[in-house]
């Protein structure tokens, strides 16, 4: 699926007539602010088919509380701080509580696809949803929901826990789905894909979601970043 700039545009004005973006979340987000003056000026919703960068407004779970702890934060360095330092990671893994917690969407989009994976890299089956968060593609969001199984019918049962479907609009806030906890380590991965390569999630993030993840990761590992 493939939106056009006009039908974007349109889609991004009625997020602004809503409240969902907000001056001060845009100058916080790295946004081209000089777009941004222009459409609130105009008030034109077709200025906005030229801002193409995703704002986080609110993290990727729904409740601080139902998330036990950040598992692996971002890495592309080769240094990374755990074992191996060599082991990189390209985005955010998410653990939860308990069994069905909810995940949401952190930006306006467009769900892009939904689909179950079966990863060769650990043997279990995962369910991938993308959001594309630009007009052209070039910027978007990936949940990645491992319940961490190999069971086809706990594949099923996260099937069955995802809220959206491709060509689905999402603001923040709509719930992507629910992660099944079928075994030990069943985490969300959360990342933020640029060209279609997952990118260092920190410059998309608005102030108060960069220190609310930033406080996570630190509560077990005080020298850890979102992006080391």
């Amino acid at each position: 699926m493939r939106m056009t700039r006009v039908a974007w545009a349109l889609i991004v004005g009625s997020f602004l007539a809503s409240g969902v973006w907000s001056e001060n979340d845009v100058f916080h987000s790295g946004f081209d602010t000089t777009v941004f003056a222009d459409g609130l000026e105009s008030g034109d919703p077709t200025a906005w088919s030229r801002v193409t960068q995703p704002i986080l407004t609110v993290p990727p779970y729904v409740n601080q509380d139902q998330i036990a702890g950040l598992l692996w934060p971002y890495c592309d360095s080769g240094d990374c701080p755990w074992q191996p330092p060599t082991q990189l990671h390209d985005g955010l893994d998410f653990t939860p509580t308990e069994d069905l917690v909810p995940f949401q969407a952190s930006a306006p989009g467009v769900v892009y696809e939904v689909t179950d994976y079966f990863n060769p890299g650990n043997g279990f089956w995962q369910v991938n949803v993308s959001v594309s968060c630009s007009s052209d593609n070039l910027y978007g969001l990936i949940y990645a929901f491992e319940p961490m199984t190999a069971s086809i019918t706990d594949r099923d049962w996260q099937l069955a826990n995802i809220d959206v479907q491709a060509g689905q609009v999402v603001a923040p806030g709509d719930v992507i789905g629910r992660l099944v906890q079928a075994e030990t380590y069943a985490h969300v991965h959360f990342g933020i894909w640029q060209n279609w390569q997952q990118t260092c999630p920190e410059r998309f993030l608005s102030y108060p979601v960069k220190t609310e993840l930033r406080d996570l990761i630190q509560r077990d590992n005080p020298t850890w970043e979102i992006c080391n």
